[in-house]
This record gives structure tokens, C-alpha cells and sequence, in this order.
């Protein structure tokens, strides 16, 4: 990790008292912690035009949203259990690999295979070489016609949450011009990371954690096949971006 930004290395995750998936997923927005959900609110705030930030400071700002947006549709980063998968190994398609590796290139590797009915499997794709872009049209159909009814959903927040974070004093969390403990304006409903995250932390405990054992093989059978014929990796993917989409459009188109 780049030594200047050792600070975010506690954002890229939250891990809440009551959660141990599969027996019970939870979720506890803990305001002015350094977590992936205060971490969604803070670099929203920073990407506001109507603040006295640079450029240099908006676009890190920017580049920690996209980031944050993406992790916070992966499950394994809102549990704590086995430090979000990574302590937790099992077998993917014949090879040893963690829990969180699986959900976060394996699982993905495996389904763009499988649509471009690539006959190679997914421990033998290196990143580098895959073509992303018929996967990318593939979820964009899917957010037309599967979900065009349910997407609209999708970027609503809990008025109680919106009031609540609207009202509330937020802490930032960058290296380059503010202390860790100095506080800013208040944090931006927009993007609603508590509200967001409850349904992918819920996840862990149908399908993430549920038929999870160590050494197990979980790139075939019913594990794999809950996961392909939901097209819950498609799904969440189409979510992060369409709300990713939904912030910047709220913050910079007039």
C-alpha cells in the first residue's frame, strides 16, 4: 500500500457486533467511524462542487467513491467473520483460494467465461485478458428488461435514514489536508451506503456463508448454481454502477 494512504486501509470494510453469517446477518452504522459506510458519505461530501476543495482533492476524492461504491456491493466487505472471507479458504474450480479472492475475481471470471461460452475456466483467465465489454452489455440488458421495473428502487433511501444523515456531523477520512478527528459539514444523504448495505450484508447469510465449508469446493454444484441461475453477481454489479451513475448525476448535473 502506498504509504500515504495507509489511512483508508480500515475503509475498505465494515464489521458489526451482532453479525456472524450465516446464523445472523446485521448491519450498524456507527457515525465517525472509519468504515467502508462513513467512507461512502465523507468522499460524497468531498466530491460536492459547492465545497472549497481543489481539483487534485475532488478527483482523489472521486477515485475513493468509484472504489468504495464497488466494494460496498461485495458481501465479504460488510462482515467482519474471518476477516471478510480473507482467513477463510476454500477450493474454486480445483484450486485453494479464500472466500473473499472467490467473490471478489472468481465468481466474476467464471460467469463472463460461461457468456462468451469460453471453454477455459476461471483459475486459468488472468484478469489482463479479459474482454469485459460483451459481460458489460450483457448486464446492461438485464437492468433494461429484467430489472427496469425493480432499478428505480434501487437509489431510494430510508427517509428516515436521509433525515437522520442530513442532520448529523461527519468525520473525514484522507491524508492530505485535515486531521482524521477534524469535522466537516454534514454528510450527504445522496448516497445512502447504511441503507444500500443491508441488503447486500444480508448476502453473507443467503448465499455467501450458507453452504460455505473450508476446503470445499464451491465452483460447481448447488453453491455455484444459486449464484449463476440468480444472476446475483450481475445484479449487484448493475446496482453499484446505476448508483454510482445516480450520485454524480445528483451532484453535478444541474
Amino acid at each position: 500500500m502506498v504509504p500515504n494512504y495507509r489511512f483508508s486501509a480500515r475503509l475498505h470494510y465494515v464489521s458489526s457486533k451482532n453479525d456472524y453469517p450465516p446464523e445472523k446477518c446485521s448491519i450498524t452504522f456507527t457515525e465517525g467511524h472509519p468504515d467502508i459506510l462513513n467512507a461512502v458519505y465523507n468522499y460524497t461530501h468531498r466530491l460536492d462542487p459547492n465545497t472549497d476543495l481543489n481539483y487534485t482533492q475532488r478527483a482523489e476524492a472521486l477515485k475513493f467513491f468509484v472504489h468504495f461504491i464497488g466494494d460496498l456491493h461485495q458481501p465479504l466487505h460488510l462482515t467482519g467473520r474471518f476477516r471478510g472471507g480473507t482467513a477463510a479458504y476454500a477450493l474454486f474450480e480445483g484450486r485453494k483460494a479464500s472466500l473473499h479472492s472467490i467473490w471478489d475475481s472468481r465468481i466474476l471470471l467464471k460467469r463472463i467465461n460461461e457468456l462468451q461460452q469460453n471453454a477455459s475456466s476461471a483459475s486459468d483467465y488472468y484478469e489482463e485478458s479479459v474482454d469485459y465489454e460483451p459481460y458489460i452489455n450483457h448486464i446492461i440488458t438485464m437492468m433494461s428488461k429484467t430489472w427496469r421495473l425493480q432499478k428505480k428502487s434501487w437509489v431510494t433511501c430510508a427517509q428516515e435514514m436521509v433525515q437522520s444523515s442530513a442532520e448529523s456531523d461527519q468525520l473525514p477520512f484522507h491524508g492530505d489536508d485535515m486531521e482524521m478527528n477534524a469535522p466537516i459539514p454534514p454528510m450527504s444523504p445522496i448516497a445512502c451506503a447504511s441503507y444500500w448495505s443491508q441488503y447486500v450484508n444480508k448476502l453473507n447469510c443467503e448465499f455467501v456463508w450458507d453452504g460455505f465449508e473450508k476446503g470445499k469446493e464451491l465452483g460447481e454444484g448447488d453453491y455455484y448454481n444459486r449464484i449463476r441461475e440468480s444472476y446475483l453477481i450481475e445484479k449487484l454489479l448493475g446496482m453499484a454502477g446505476y448508483r454510482m451513475a445516480a450520485v454524480l448525476n445528483a451532484l453535478f448535473v444541474e
